[in-house]
């Protein structure tokens, strides 16, 4: 009996360990997490590995802006088409989590015909934290994941394992 139960829960355990190695892989594309202005940004995009890339000859692939208290981290990435990330709150003090609730921040995406940019109605839920903000040394790091959707994509855009490490 023992052994016809063992062989029935075999294909579920089987199924979460492929799981597990998948997001284990896909993790190990992006890059460390850092805390010395390494200028490193990485995500995972509905389970995929998402890294700035390609650039468009006049611009960084990798920006933050902090005016007072509005915070904006943006990466591009241009392949076969353009891909953009923009992790945004309002009330930035430093260090601590924000919440990317879609009514204090300009959390928005650009992927596969979805584009939802600041101003945009749409719903979002996520969190940013920064971990390290040392103006003085002009570095600034943390994590993000949130969830973006909006009625003209067709689905949800799930930001995940979010990090990034910059010099100001």
């Amino acid at each position: 009996m023992k052994n016809i139960l063992l062989i029935a829960l075999l294909p579920l355990l089987l199924a979460a360990s492929c799981k597990k190695d998948k997001l284990a892989d896909e993790l190990s594309k992006l890059p460390p997490a850092t805390q010395t202005g390494a200028n490193t940004f990485g995500c995972l995009v509905n389970g995929k590995a998402w890294v700035p890339e390609g650039s468009d000859g006049n611009n960084s692939n990798l920006k933050i802006y902090i005016s007072g208290t509005d915070f904006d981290l943006r990466a591009y990435r241009l392949l076969d088409t353009k891909s953009e990330i923009l992790v945004g709150s309002v009330g930035f003090t430093g260090l601590g989590a924000y919440e990317l609730d879609g009514v204090r921040n300009s959390t928005g995406v650009v992927f596969d015909g979805c584009s939802v940019n600041r101003g945009t109605t749409a719903y979002r839920i996520g969190q940013l934290t920064i971990e390290n903000f040392d103006n003085a040394k002009g570095i600034i790091s943390g994590k993000f994941s949130f969830n973006i959707y909006h009625r003209n994509c067709t689905d949800t855009i799930r930001i995940t394992h979010g990090r990034f490490d910059k010099q100001l």
